[in-house]
């Protein structure tokens, strides 16, 4: 190492073969490493024909930080992008994960990648790239969407901390709300009974009328209701089993589970509920049952109580989505002046819990039905708040009963 004027630090010298200062030290793993700059002090002037970049002493500041943390040197250079597949390989290790959620997860790795965010190392990210990311991703996402790629990139940076690759998570303040996305408010049941009604008695749309009645009045998701066979349905208790979904998987028909472990449930048959299943089971005038298999390719399903029009074959989500909307077309033209609002499978799930929960339900009771993991799920985001007149009318009605004799 050559002279220098400059009083410097343990560690640091100066090598005047190419006229850069040095810092040398030892990681946490006791491995001897160094670090370069043209300039000692930030207000250095940089010399000629030299890049822009940091000073040694701010290199230096940032590897003691990492080192008194007990951070991974090596590890937060890492990309945010790469982070996120390391993480995706220990979680499909561990746990097994759904196909569609495994699909989701892809998207949210193939969108981060074309992101500055994605190509930045971890160890660089600071909260403020974290709210640009944000910002862009809002604007392209709503909902539950952006609540999945947010809550993954958070989980990464975690997963980073817990290898010491970095000290903090620059994201965990970020928050997204899944009211963010498409409004679901729940139908009316004037309304929902006024389409019922019509979707019965049309000449077009006639054929669908079980499918939907019984998409508004047991609050099945549409793939359990597709997933729906002949040994799932208690006439004799009046119940429903849920126990499986039907799902496209790589363009093929495939029977899963159902979304969670709190999915498996069994719902109460109402009698018109009853009368519309027995209804479409009497429709089932079939040449050869269709049968589907599960996702070990060997385990067979038959006696699909929903099947498509046309081909007869077992119902996707997309057929419910479809069948719903032509539906609303034909009622909406009909109805100009008073036209169905907004309205997907999903929306009919919301209105049945919504209905149930107004009218006094348990609530346990309706998070068991609903086969949500927690009560809170069942009470904030699928039930919807009575209108101010109705809530002063209630507790009208329970003070009086509270204190008449």
């Amino acid at each position: 190492m050559g002279k220098c004027r400059r009083k410097l630090k343990d560690g640091e010298y100066f090598n005047s073969s190419n006229n850069r200062y040095e810092y040398h030290y030892t990681d946490r793993l006791d491995k001897k490493r160094v670090i370069t700059s043209a300039r000692l002090e930030p207000n250095d002037p940089l010399p000629k024909s030299k890049r822009g970049g940091k000073s040694l002493r701010e290199k230096e500041a940032e590897i003691l930080k990492l080192l008194q943390n007990n951070i991974d040197v090596d590890g937060g250079k890492i990309t945010v992008y790469e982070t996120t597949l390391k993480f995706l390989e220990v979680l499909y290790a561990k746990k097994n994960i759904t196909y569609n959620t495994k699909q989701s997860y892809s998207r949210i790795c193939r969108t981060l990648n074309n992101t500055t965010l994605g190509h930045m190392a971890i160890c660089d990210v600071k909260p403020e790239h974290c709210d640009e990311w944000f910002v862009t991703m809002k604007a392209k996402y709503r909902g539950s969407a952006m609540q999945t790629d947010l809550s993954l990139i958070k989980r990464t940076f975690e997963f980073a901390v817990d290898r010491d690759w970095i000290v903090k998570n620059p994201m965990k303040n970020l928050t997204v709300s899944r009211d963010d996305g498409t409004s679901r408010n729940p139908v009316s049941v004037e309304k929902m009974q006024s389409f019922l009604d019509f979707v019965k008695t049309e000449k077009h749309s006639h054929h669908c009328w079980e499918l939907i009645h019984v998409l508004f009045w047991t609050g099945m998701r549409a793939s359990e209701i597709c997933g729906l066979t002949l040994d799932d349905l208690d006439f004799e208790n009046r119940v429903i089993y849920v126990n499986k979904q039907v799902q496209k998987q790589d363009g093929v028909r495939v029977v899963t589970k159902v979304k969670s472990k709190n999915g498996i449930r069994v719902i109460p048959m109402t009698h018109e509920v009853e009368e519309a299943l027995k209804a479409e089971i009497e429709k089932r005038h079939l040449i050869e049952e269709p049968v589907l298999y599960g996702e070990d390719g060997v385990t067979a399903y038959s006696g699909f109580v929903f099947l498509s029009t046309r081909r007869r074959m077992p119902m996707m989500r997309e057929n419910v989505e479809e069948y719903m909307k032509n539906c609303i077309k034909r009622y909406n033209e009909r109805y100009s002046d008073d036209p169905m609002p907004y309205c997907v499978p999903h929306v009919a799930r919301h209105t049945f819990c919504t209905n149930l929960q107004q009218n006094g339900i348990n609530p346990v009771t309706l998070q068991h039905i609903m086969g949500h993991g927690s009560i809170k799920t069942t009470l904030s985001w699928y039930t919807g708040v009575k209108a101010v007149p109705e809530q002063v009318a209630e507790m009208d009605g329970i003070v009086t009963k509270i204190l008449t004799p």
